[in-house]
Parts: structure tokens; sequence; C-alpha cells
């Protein structure tokens, strides 16, 4: 099928919009200035337009369990979720820790295809009552860039998921 020739420019002109709003996170008129709230009608105080969106470290976005959690199974994996791909080499015992008041509990991870999520299992299990804490410093993105440390805390309680399902 040939398209005319105005619908194959509106197309380029809508393929154009597209491009500028995945790398900007708008659609900038083109020759535009790339200036914070420099053009009419654009107010921000918390977003840069001077460079694309997922041009910033990576950090945690998400963590479970969830900081001050309470009642956490003593076999429960702890998951962290990335703004960005972490780079899998950078992990090690000493940038992903699962500690306790005794030192380190030994445990092991993993990430998904996409290396956004990682999951953390302990070879154990967790002591129930005591307080534990996840670190998460040294990592760095895809791109090779350290990664915002993370620090969160749980208290497992003295069951396994096991336990309650039978």
């Amino acid at each position: 099928m040939t398209l005319p020739l105005e619908d194959v420019r509106g197309e380029r002109a809508l393929l154009a919009a597209i491009h500028r709003f995945s790398v900007y996170g708008v659609s900038r008129p083109p020759g535009a200035p790339a200036a914070a709230n420099s053009w009419p009608g654009l107010r921000s105080n918390t977003v840069g337009w001077d460079r694309p969106p997922g041009d910033r470290p990576g950090c945690v976005v998400r963590i479970d369990p969830a900081d001050g959690a309470t009642g956490v199974f003593l076999d429960d994996p702890v998951v962290a979720t990335f703004s960005h791909s972490a780079d899998v080499a950078s992990a090690t015992a000493d940038t992903v820790r699962v500690s306790d008041d005794r030192g380190d509990v030994p445990g092991r991870f993993r990430f998904s295809p996409d290396a956004r999520v990682m999951v953390w299992t302990p070879q154990g299990r967790f002591r129930p009552g005591v307080p534990h804490t996840v670190t998460i410093a040294g990592l760095r993105d895809h791109r090779g860039r350290d990664m915002a440390a993370h620090a969160s805390g749980f208290v497992p309680c003295p069951f396994t998921a096991r336990d309650v399902m039978n």
C-alpha cells in the first residue's frame, strides 16, 4: 500500500514527536532551548529538561520486605527492584548484604533477565525476633555508574512460610 505524500509527512512528524517525547519526556518543539523553564507553558521545580529522564544513576525503588516490616517469615527472600538495570558483575557479598547483630547472614542472589530485580535468598533461616538490616552499597548500574546506597530493616517472626501453609 502506498500512502499519499501528505500522509507520509504526517507519519514522519508523528514519529519525530514520539521520539522527542521518549528522549526528553515532553514533545519539545524542534530547535527549542533545553534549559529548564525556558519555554512558555512549561514549569517544573523538580524536573530538569537539560538531559533525558533516564540519565541519572540507578537506585532502589522498592524493597521487600519493606523497611520496618515485622512478621517476616524466617525463609523469606529479600527482593530489590532498581530504577535501572544493574551491572550484575558488580554484585558481590560486599555490595549486597543482609545482617543481624551477629554479622552477615549467608545467602545468595540472582537477577531477573533485565537485571532490574534482584532476589537475595538466605542459605538458612533468619533469627526470629532479631532486627535484620539490608544494605546495598557499591552496586553499579548498566552504564557503570554507582547506584545510590540503600539501607532498610525488618524483623522476622518465628515461622516459615511452610509452617503457615500447613
